[in-house]
């Protein structure tokens, strides 16, 4: 099948504020990095809270207005969120769609978004880079299919004095017309691919230079699992003491 190759950027709302994540260059052999805080130790890095559950909602409007089958996506993004469990240990519930739009307010979701649907942590939307309302995420114009990220802010770590990066807020705003296109041509593993790349950003991976991973910056649909460098990655996050 032809190799189709789609740019994601990897964005952190941090708390001084959000802007696109650059990363370093990385040797040829390592297989994670981290979104914000320190690359490569996860003990100094943005992490959610292990002893938490970590509940997502999807506002699949845009979706529906183009005509995508927005129950078949929130299945296929609740296999995603199962191997993250799998893969990381991180649990994770579902607590249904947005009934009032997740609106991007200057290409970012709206804080208010998360009180929806009982509370959230992780957000999904869709965008597109035309003429779209509250879904006109400028960033899409080009190859960009994806943008995901989470915000943080330090925490007392429990069981001493120590604090760390807590991660809340998580986003994953997705090109309505990418997934629309891709699941009309059959391509669904490159969907599934793409859900996980930014699910990843969310729960605190960066990209990595090695192509044979699904944190990878461009999208081949080679891979629709995570493997054995984003595995080790969210495990290394899950691992670290939880906060209190």
């Amino acid at each position: 099948m032809r190799k189709i190759i789609a740019l994601l950027i990897a964005t952190c709302l941090a708390m001084l504020g959000f802007g696109a994540f650059q990363v370093a260059p990385a040797q040829a052999a390592q297989s994670y990095t981290f979104l914000y805080g320190h690359e490569s130790n996860p003990q100094y890095a943005a992490r959610w809270n292990r002893c938490s559950t970590i509940k997502w909602g999807v506002d699949g409007a845009l979706l529906t207005s183009i005509g995508v089958n927005v129950p078949a996506e929130i299945a296929r993004l609740k296999t995603v969120f199962q191997e993250a469990t799998t893969t990381s240990g991180y649990r994770f519930k579902y607590k249904g769609q947005i009934t009032r739009k997740a609106t991007l307010t200057g290409g970012h979701i709206k804080s208010s978004a998360y009180s929806r649907a009982g509370g959230l942590d992780i957000v999904i939307t869709y965008g597109s880079a035309s003429s779209a309302g509250a879904y006109t995420y400028p960033t899409f114009s080009g190859g960009v299919w994806g943008v995901g990220g989470t915000r943080a802010r330090y925490a007392r770590i429990r069981g001493g004095n120590h604090i760390g990066l807590r991660a809340q807020k998580g986003s994953l705003v997705l090109r309505a017309d990418a997934v629309k296109q891709s699941v009309q041509n059959g391509q669904t593993d490159l969907v599934r691919a793409l859900y996980l790349h930014e699910l990843g950003h969310a729960l605190g991976l960066g990209h990595v230079d090695n192509s044979d991973e699904i944190m990878y910056p461009s999208l081949t649909g080679e891979f629709s699992d995570y493997q054995a460098g984003d595995a080790a990655g969210l495990r290394a996050l899950h691992s670290q003491t939880c906060f209190a």
